[in-house]
């Protein structure tokens, strides 16, 4: 019986890993043209502009989750296989009630800030603008970690992954189209907030759909203090994260100008082909870590997460090996300014192979119930991203930011590495599968 069970859910992962790799991969593949297309229409300023402007959202973000949406993936799980759709029901209503109230509070509070700070009224206006994408977004967030945990990841997926670009690149196409060589930042803004809005009302009725059924007739129960209480360490866990990952280009930004934010993002868009493969099986993978870490199955988690690191690693040094050789050429796609960040995209690409070589050990630690530790490794990963990319964006620029972020990527996931082997005594490194014997 053990052994059947562990068979349905190697399949499980597999069909599910191997649906959502399909569907980042078009979704890597949209968003990789999207970028050439805007490279080439807005030329490196405008596409620095508008970079520039979306990292400051995607940061702003996270205080407006509040860590709620990796709290759902867990607590969801754990709700479904208990059967308390009571529990479900609640954690589903309480997290979006908070999450539109500190989303607005944080929409309205950036535009006030940048109001005053901001020296052109063109740029205030611009930035208010995509302001407007941020409740969207982070609703957006709850629904699809709701989907997650449900285990629906393909499914809850489809709105952002696939539909969002294809709208996204077909309105840039009608408004070239209109417009001609006059499409400018600001009207690309526009069709940004339309295609998320869009997006949030369709993924909006897609939970509804794919939702479990006894969710209408059960009566809501609420834990707001204890949800709230093991949200804030998701919460710090994610600022941090998106604080590796957006204040290169926000230094970068504030110290070079948009020319040079221009070409990291392109690069850092190639290095994304790199993680892809492992974010792909980390999304399918979550609710399942936290069922496992709470059935107390640790050597059939052992057995999955080892051979899962093997073949993320194998995939991802393969995609990492054709980006070094070809990356004039890649990079000559968006345009031949953007071949001047080849240096940078060669050392970013060695800190995201380091990544994807220790396994999943972030989503390992979150969905084990060790968020607290994973949140203080990130912190300070985070606040070591900023002193390096102060530090040496100045004397290099684009490579110094490239250099500040995989140094940070590197030191974060070594640490993380040994986290997960201390505190869950699992070794999930892409050389587990070796033979290490984990005992239960």
């Amino acid at each position: 019986m053990k052994r059947i069970q562990t068979k349905l859910l190697k399949s499980s992962l597999f069909k599910g890993t191997a649906g959502f790799f399909a569907l980042k991969t078009t979704y890597t593949g949209l968003t990789f043209v999207t970028s050439v297309v805007l490279a080439r229409l807005l030329g490196a300023h405008g596409l620095g502009v508008y970079s520039y402007i979306f990292s400051w959202t995607g940061l702003l973000v996270i205080p407006a989750i509040l860590g709620l949406d990796e709290l759902l993936v867990r607590e969801i799980a754990i709700a479904k296989n208990e059967g308390n759709y009571g529990l479900l029901k609640g954690l589903l209503q309480w997290t979006n009630g908070v999450v539109i109230l500190v989303a607005l509070t944080v929409a309205i509070s950036a535009g006030l800030v940048f109001n005053l700070i901001s020296p052109e009224a063109g740029d205030s206006a611009i930035f208010y603008l995509a302001l407007a994408v941020l409740p969207f977004n982070a609703l957006g967030s709850l629904r699809t970690g709701a989907m997650k945990g449900l285990k629906r990841v393909v499914l809850g997926t489809i709105p952002e992954a696939l539909i969002s670009p294809l709208l996204f690149l077909g309105l840039i196409g009608l408004g070239y189209w209109v417009q001609g060589d006059r499409l400018s930042v600001s009207l690309i803004v526009w069709i940004k907030v339309f295609t998320t809005a869009t997006i949030f009302i369709l993924g909006t009725l897609w939970l509804k759909k794919l939702a479990p059924k006894e969710l209408a007739s059960a009566k809501a129960v609420y834990r707001a203090k204890s949800w709230l209480s093991s949200s804030l360490p998701l919460m710090m866990l994610g600022s941090m994260q998106v604080m590796i990952a957006r204040s290169d280009i926000l230094m970068l930004g504030a110290m070079q100008g948009a020319s040079a934010v221009s070409i990291y993002v392109v690069v850092r868009y190639g290095t994304e082909f790199i993680i892809f493969v492992q974010t792909a099986a980390n999304n399918v993978l979550s609710p399942h870590i936290a069922s496992l870490v709470a059935e107390g199955k640790k050597a059939e988690l052992q057995r999955i997460v080892s051979k899962g690191s093997a073949l993320i690693f194998a995939a991802s040094l393969a995609i990492g090996l054709v980006l070094i050789v070809f990356s004039n050429q890649i990079l000559g796609l968006f345009g031949s300014e953007f071949t001047a960040g080849r240096t940078a995209l060669l050392i970013l690409g060695v800190g995201q192979l380091v990544n994807t070589s220790v396994g999943p050990v972030g989503k390992l630690l979150a969905m084990g119930g060790y968020e607290k530790y994973t949140a203080t490794s990130v912190t300070c990963s985070g606040i070591l991203n900023v002193v390096l990319n102060a530090w040496l964006i100045p004397q290099w620029g684009v490579n110094g930011a490239a250099i500040a972020t995989s140094t940070s990527i590197i030191l974060l996931n070594l640490v993380e590495l040994f986290l997960v082997r201390t505190k869950l005594g699992i070794d999930s490194a892409a050389w587990s599968f070796l033979g290490q014997k984990i005992s239960e």
